[in-house]
């Protein structure tokens, strides 16, 4: 179907079509109209929270109409926009993104059929695409479009349209009148699809912003003389500037395919989620609607769905090198997510090198009395003379995780058996007798062992947790804890009934119980002074509450007597005496403790605890007199030293205790791992190589990452304020996308995705193994995400060469015969269309030149290159591009107005320069102009040069140029590669 321009092309529409044109551009720009006025309103006035949303409103209006014919409601017509606040409009048809309407909006397709309880059968019978204008034209046409680009089906008697007009106010100014005014439908919606209003209906009159004459017929042709309006995409870019654009257009947000919608809008109940595709799927374009989707939870107003902690500002996405960052940062412009960050794998690893203090740097008074840091490991200044890939691998963190487990828990049980009472602490009196000091260091050491029991269990890899280390120094502090609460809580009361026993005084009565039970005497002591008139204590009287407390007496070796000594009873009468207590006065004698003191009966427990409160109840055992009230002994404070310096039994303790971990440091745990317990990497050849490097003090890049991965794990959940920053887990993301993730090892992949807060597992990652270029990258996603299933898309087709079938074909093609990727799942019948594809156009050229023999062909054809487009020159290896710059850079500067450079980082907004580089710095990035030279050179037997090629030939948005020996080309890889006529020619 052939695509009008209008108003130039109105003489090729009929009457009936301009005249139906015409008011759908108006019906458009009075809608928009309403939609402008109102956020510019809500803007002002809103609260501050909801203010972002309305100003995303502002900026964008409406970016999608959708008309449907429907079998109960007549003519539907609906609206949706990418920003997302609590304003909807039944009138308009107009509702948010992610709601119901904004779905269907999102994945409308042209001459869709469907049915509906509401409308019955319906079909989709227009769609209408809309660009802004933005940069300096931005304000001054906030309630104008750019671009309507409009596609419509046959029906009732009306011819299909494909329309795209430029400037919509200004092209009804340049639109004729029809000579005949006829009926069009109009755009006003019969019924709606469901009750969307915003808190304030809005039934405003739309500002009477264009003033057409109406008294007179006319037509208005552009003639020679007149300025010619300049052409725009649905993407905003005009002819001039169209390839100057770097990043994605919202155009994809408010148009994906369904799987790319269900990816986007499942945002928080997939957790982690792989979206792999081919070249030009638009896997980064779901990323971040993904991201989009997240954050504008934060501004829904629906409360089911809010939350407040996917604010764009504290999500992340990390790239393999510099040059997406800036691609991406555009991309995230244009979807009012600007202030996502987007971060460089490499300024992850400096700020986490940092934090954990992997090069441990203390700090140190130099001779001339300043402070110096001197790092103790220091990095690989060379190339490691081996291959290193395994230790880039889950299973060698795996390993790394169970070796330093097993050294951590022989330190752990050391640690508990060297657990002492310093010699200091035992001059203080409470801890002169050697039983009481062991006493309480037992009920530590018992603690401790209950807790380390689990931890043991842990570090011994028989827990079933993910890693040996898993939350290690959250487990291992917590018990630490735990003895804070339950032995050195200076709050508790405890009692000492004998020497080598503690009692912690939870509650009286059951305290007084316990005592009873251990055959304690209860007695009370009074506060008296002597003849002196120094203050002292005297025992008045024993306290018998219950039948025990009368046997008690005789177990701790009493006698009992009458108050005037002619009866004495020994323990068979303590029936006796029991029975007629009420009625006998006695006094009891216990050996070594007390004489002669009286008997008192108690009648109920209150009475005892009358004394408990007052401080004046003690008890009676093994000769020793002890009160049943005093403060925790761990917290008192004890003098040491000539100083006098105040201390306590709990601080010494603590100290012993928080020494394991405290001097813990994850290149030292690394390092004696490897060297202690090479066993765990018994699988590897170069395990020897791992350990003498650290041995040495010697750090490579990958070592790196598998010690910050190491610390991920181990501080998992360690958020409490005694330990050291290295040692504490690291705020999280709300959510983390990672780009180009095939690119990443299986470390680094775990690493970027365990900075994704674990509420959400929030985790996007985009890639596609056929494009994996290095050795040692990731092979297996699936054990990056230990504590969380991974979900899987695979997008099949290819938009970013959708406007170019044949450059599409041709990469589609590739991946399907050369790189035989059978997930595609191509039929015979689409394999077909795709080699007539490849085969016939003008977009490509084979050119059968060697790579040594190209230079002045090569220099011509980039001079030939209209200005502004991208152009890269890949060669098979960065070697090759810079002896390729070199031989041609005089000429090319002579010839052209462009400069050659050869560039491992690539920044697409130079357009004066043609970039030499190879497939590995190209990954990700889109070129006007894609030049492939020295496939001769190629190892078409070599999976990771096959990888290579389609990573070149997918990157041209529109000419792909190939150098090399065309007889030489396996037939599979001509038929991709080469045009009927070049074929023919061979």
């Amino acid at each position: 179907m052939a695509i009008y321009r209008l108003p130039e092309q109105l003489d090729q529409l009929s009457d009936e079509q301009s005249s139906e044109r015409h008011n759908v551009v108006k019906t458009e720009l009075d809608a928009l109209n309403e939609v402008i006025s109102y956020a510019e309103d809500r803007r002002r006035s809103t609260s501050a929270f909801q203010r972002r949303g309305y100003e995303e409103l502002y900026r964008h209006g409406f970016g999608k109409t959708v008309v449907i014919d429907t079998e109960y409601s007549g003519r539907q017509v609906l609206r949706t926009s990418q920003a997302t606040c609590d304003y909807a409009s039944t009138k308009l048809g107009y509702a948010t993104p992610n709601s119901p309407i904004g779905r269907l909006c999102r994945q409308a397709q042209i001459g869709l059929k469907s049915e509906s309880n509401q409308w019955g059968r319906y079909t989709i019978v227009e769609i209408r695409n809309f660009a802004r204008f933005s940069g300096i034209e931005a304000a001054q046409n906030i309630k104008n479009f750019q671009v309507m680009e409009s596609n419509s089906i046959a029906g009732k008697g009306k011819q299909g349209l494909q329309t795209v007009i430029n400037n919509l106010k200004l092209s009804l100014q340049r639109w004729y009148r029809p000579k005949h005014q006829q009926a069009v439908v109009t755009d006003v919606a019969l019924s709606p699809l469901f009750e969307n209003t915003p808190a304030d209906s809005i039934e405003q009159e739309s500002e009477n912003w264009l003033d057409l004459a109406t008294g007179q017929d006319y037509e208005l042709f552009l003639d020679d003389a007149e300025e010619q309006l300049n052409h725009y995409d649905i993407y905003g870019r005009s002819d001039d500037d169209r390839d100057n654009y770097i990043g994605l257009s919202n155009y994809f947000f408010l148009n994906p395919t369904e799987e790319q919608l269900s990816v986007m809008t499942g945002a928080t109940t997939m957790g982690p989620m792989l979206v792999e595709g081919v070249a030009g799927s638009g896997k980064t374009c779901v990323a971040l609607g993904r991201a989009k989707t997240l954050c504008d939870l934060a501004r829904t107003p629906d409360e089911e769905r809010f939350n407040a902690d996917f604010l764009d500002e504290s999500s992340v996405g990390f790239v393999r090198t510099g040059e997406l960052v800036n691609y991406l940062k555009a991309s995230c412009q244009s979807l009012s997510i600007d202030k996502l960050p987007i971060e460089e794998y490499r300024s992850l690893v400096y700020r986490l090198n940092n934090v954990r203090q992997l090069e441990q740097r203390p700090t140190s008074t130099s001779a001339e009395g300043q402070k110096v840091t001197r790092a103790k490991f220091t990095n690989v200044s060379e190339n490691l003379s081996y291959d290193f890939s395994a230790e880039t691998t889950m299973n060698w963190l795996y390993a790394s995780a169970q070796a330093i487990g097993a050294l951590l828990q022989l330190e752990l049980q050391k640690q508990l058996a060297s657990l002492s009472i310093p010699a200091e602490l035992l001059k203080a009196q409470f801890l002169a007798e050697t039983k009481a000091g062991n006493a309480l260091l037992e009920l530590v050491k018992r603690s401790l062992a209950s807790d380390y029991a689990s931890l043991f269990n842990q570090l011994s890899g028989h827990s079933g947790d993910a890693f040996a280390l898993d939350n290690l120094l959250s487990r291992l502090v917590n018990a630490h804890e735990r003895i804070e609460r339950d032995l050195f809580d200076k709050n508790t009361l405890w009692v000492h009934p004998s020497e080598e026993k503690w009692l912690i005084v939870k509650e009286a009565k059951a305290a007084v119980t316990t005592l009873r039970e251990m055959s304690v005497v209860f007695v009370v002591v009074e506060r008296i002074r002597d003849e002196n008139d120094r203050p002292r204590r005297k025992a008045t009287e024993i306290l018998i509450e219950t039948y025990t407390d009368l046997l008690n007496i005789f177990a701790q070796n009493g006698s009992v007597r009458s108050e005037d000594g002619l009866s004495v009873y020994s323990a068979e009468d303590a029936e006796i005496i029991w029975e007629c207590r009420t009625d006998l006065k006695l006094v009891c004698d216990i050996p070594s403790v007390v004489n002669s003191i009286k008997i008192t009966w108690a009648k109920d427990f209150d009475a005892v605890n009358i004394h408990l409160i007052n401080q004046k109840l003690f008890g009676i055992n093994q000769k020793r007199i002890f009160s049943l009230s005093e403060p925790n002994p761990f917290v008192r404070k004890i003098e040491v030293g000539e100083e006098k310096t105040q201390t306590s039994l709990a601080a010494r303790l603590r100290s012993q205790m928080q020494r394991i971990y405290s001097s813990w440091q994850y290149a030292d745990l690394y390092r004696d791992a490897l060297l202690s317990f090479p066993q765990y990497w018994q699988d590897y050849p170069h395990v020897s190589q791992a350990s003498e490097r650290l041995k040495a003090k010697l750090l490579a890049d990958h070592d790196k990452d598998i010690l910050l991965a190491l610390a991920q794990i181990i501080t998992r959940g360690a958020q409490s304020s005694r330990l050291a920053p290295r040692l504490q887990e690291q705020p999280w993301y709300p959510s983390v996308f990672i780009d180009e993730v095939q690119d990443f090892t299986e470390v680094q992949v775990f690493l970027m995705a365990q900075q994704a807060d674990p509420k959400y597992h929030a985790v996007t990652l985009v890639g596609d193994m056929h494009q994996q270029l290095g050795r040692g990258n990731v092979h297996d996603l699936d054990a990056c995400f230990p504590y969380h299933s991974l979900t899987k898309f695979l997008l099949k087709e290819n938009k970013r060469q959708e406007r170019e079938p044949q450059l599409a074909a041709t990469s589609m093609l590739f991946r399907s015969l050369v790189q035989n990727d059978s997930r595609l799942q191509q039929s015979a019948e689409q394999l077909t269309l795709w080699r007539e594809q490849a085969q016939n156009g003008t977009s490509k050229r084979f050119i059968n030149q060697p790579f040594d023999n190209i230079d002045a062909e090569l220099v011509d054809l980039i001079s030939e290159q209209p200005h502004g487009r991208t152009i890269a020159v890949i060669c098979p290896d960065l070697a090759l591009a810079r002896e390729l710059e070199v031989r041609v850079r005089n000429d090319l500067i002579q010839k052209s107005s462009r400069t050659p450079r050869v560039a491992e980082h690539i920044d697409l907004a130079q357009k004066y320069q043609v970039h030499f580089s190879c497939a590995e710095n190209v990954k990700g990035l889109e070129f006007d102009t894609m030049i492939y030279v020295g496939l001769e050179k190629i190892d078409w037997a070599n999976p990771q040069e096959l990888n290579k090629v389609y990573v070149t030939i997918s990157r041209p948005r529109k000419r792909l140029i190939m150098f090399g020996n065309q007889y030489d080309l396996p037939d599979t890889v001509a038929t991709c590669l080469l045009t009927y006529s070049e074929r023919r020619s061979a």
